[in-house]
């Protein structure tokens, strides 16, 4: 057994291992059970007293993940690490889990994550620093929240994994044991995709209520916006900046009750509005993207994009935008450093591609990515299927051939010009 110095605490996320809740409201108090219960009722056309009975039915089932529990355990008896744990929970879920587990304290937050204000409370009250702290969970989404504040996450997919990463973090111990019409509308200029669903199966939602999203938005505005006048613009804009979070960064959907927040979505958000001279009315969204390219938190992708060159090349096309961006001059040298970071990564063809044209963007060259995407060529003159989203919380990950032969003919063509 070893410890290093270099972290003091980790906090582990309990939600997928230990408990999951419903609804958002719920895990922030600010509604009853019983309201939960008539709100869940109403909007899948059901009786309260069956969500009630659902719910009932689905804590009788829950159990401690005992790996989790041994991992734990054995960090608390062998180290001098302070552990911690985070859950969003409604108020009943939580005398479960008090129950499950007693724990010396609990504080209670009106937020839940990814919100950063739960990162902030814990190094506020802990007095912890963010560079000593590890934060451990099965959510990437509050992975990338983490790291964008400095903290160090890891992605929990399985208990080997953790122990892997633990045991690459810096020594800590050592322990023995829908999405693709988003870029078509690049060609297609097709108004018909303002305010579409992110997801969308045989031309259908993926979901019978799914709400549409402000990144398919941004981006047909910034595709087609030849199409609406500067009055619908700015009308779609004042739509958006209602929906924020209680840091101020702004949500993916046009439905508060679903607040996912994404750093690439963030990105093409950012782009239309900076497009329109109104960046600055995103401030805080921007400070997250900023710190989300400082502390590198986009790595491993993010809830819906998959690895770490979505973000830098939707970036690119911001930081090519004429006008100048209230930190422009840092955005933009660091940027420069990030992309040349992943010259030699590993990648698909749409990854390269994408990582060339982010290159080029910047006036560099990534003539090691460029000979592999041409070889990457099939046959027929197309390259094979690349990843670009991922469909939520499931990790499905979701690409189109076509989409990425456009992207690898359009790196091509940059590049050697």
């Amino acid at each position: 057994m070893s410890t290093s110095s270099a972290y003091h605490a980790v906090v582990f996320d309990l939600g997928k291992p230990f408990l999951r809740s419903f609804r958002e409201e719920g895990c922030r108090g600010r509604h009853t059970e019983a309201k939960l219960h008539d709100l869940l009722g109403s909007q899948f056309s059901l009786p309260a007293s069956d969500i009630a009975s659902a719910f009932r039915a689905a804590r009788t089932s829950l159990r401690i993940d005992p790996d989790i529990l041994k991992l734990i355990g054995h960090a608390r008896s062998t180290t001098s690490l302070r552990i911690y744990g985070v859950v969003n929970a409604s108020t009943a879920d939580l005398d479960l889990l008090h129950a499950a587990t007693p724990p010396e304290s609990w504080s209670c937050l009106d937020k839940r994550l990814p919100d950063l204000g739960v990162f902030d409370h814990y190094l506020r009250s802990t007095e912890l620093e963010p560079g000593r702290t590890l934060f451990v969970s099965a959510t990437l989404e509050n992975v990338v929240t983490a790291m964008s504040v400095g903290i160090v996450a890891i992605h929990w997919t399985s208990h080997d994994d953790v122990v892997q990463a633990l045991r690459h973090a810096g020594r800590m111990w050592s322990i023995t044991s829908t999405g693709d019409e988003l870029l078509m509308l690049d060609v297609t200029g097709d108004p018909e995709l303002l305010r579409m669903p992110f997801f969308r199966v045989d031309g259908e939602p993926a979901t019978a209520e799914y709400p549409p999203d402000v990144d398919v938005t941004s981006i047909a505005c910034m595709t087609a916006g030849f199409r609406y006048s500067q009055e619908d613009e700015a009308a779609i804009m004042d739509d958006m900046l209602l929906l924020k979070n209680d840091d101020g960064i702004v949500l993916t959907y046009y439905d508060n009750e679903r607040p996912r927040i994404d750093p690439v979505v963030c990105v093409n958000v950012l782009t239309f509005f900076h497009a329109n001279g109104r960046i600055h009315e995103l401030l805080e969204t921007l400070h997250w993207v900023c710190a989300v390219l400082e502390t590198r938190a986009y790595a491993l992708g993010t809830l819906y994009y998959h690895g770490a060159d979505p973000f830098l090349y939707f970036l690119s096309r911001l930081i090519s935008l004429p006008r100048a961006l209230p930190e422009q001059t840092n955005l933009a040298d660091l940027f420069t450093k990030r992309v040349a970071e992943r010259f030699g990564e590993p990648g698909d063809a749409l990854a390269l591609a994408m990582r060339i044209l982010a290159a080029e963007s910047i006036g560099l060259c990534d003539r090691r990515g460029y000979e592999r995407l041409l070889a990457m060529q099939e046959e027929d003159g197309g390259w094979p299927t690349g990843w670009m989203y991922k469909y939520g919380m499931t990790g499905i990950l979701i690409g189109n051939r076509g989409l990425t032969t456009s992207f690898a003919l359009r790196a091509i063509r940059a590049f050697r010009e």
